[in-house]
């Protein structure tokens, strides 16, 4: 459950159909207000108290002509922690099994070429008898293929 201290900043915006009231809040004042440690759904409940239209948690169905409440509760975009993936293809260094010929280890999806063949030096250097490739796809861009006996 999402609970306030989740936001740093932006606003937080409670509307209602049903009696068309619109409030926008600052997550700080928030803050301040609330605490830190109040989740989202008692915060909406809350800030729509005053909504005549508001049932009490566990209060009977209401009828079916009879307004409820609507109010809905829409808190602000949090940053994303990812990375951004950059765009082209990626390129692959992969070690081969000796049955099959299919890829033994997956080992390393890099963006840049350089990057892709520094990698391939330490794979070839840390397991010398086995055949390794830096592939885009299909496209083999380096072969060091397995030593002959």
């Amino acid at each position: 459950m999402d609970r306030l201290g989740d936001y740093a900043r932006g606003q937080v915006r409670v509307e209602c159909q049903t009696c068309r009231r619109l409030g926008c809040y600052d997550v700080r004042n928030l803050h301040i207000r609330f605490g830190l440690e109040v989740e989202v759904l008692d915060l909406l409940r809350i800030l729509s108290a005053s909504c005549r239209h508001q049932q009490a948690p566990g209060a009977p169905k209401p009828r079916k002509y009879v307004a409820v409440c609507q109010a809905k509760i829409t808190m602000p975009r949090q940053p994303t922690t990812s990375l951004p993936t950059p765009g082209g293809m990626p390129y692959t260094v992969e070690t081969w099994n000796i049955e099959g010929g299919g890829i033994e280890l997956h080992l390393a999806e890099l963006y840049r070429l350089d990057m892709a063949e520094a990698a391939f030096e330490v794979v070839c250097r840390l397991w010398p008898d086995t055949e390794t490739t830096i592939r885009q796809r299909a496209h083999v861009i380096q072969r060091r293929d397995r030593p002959r006996r």
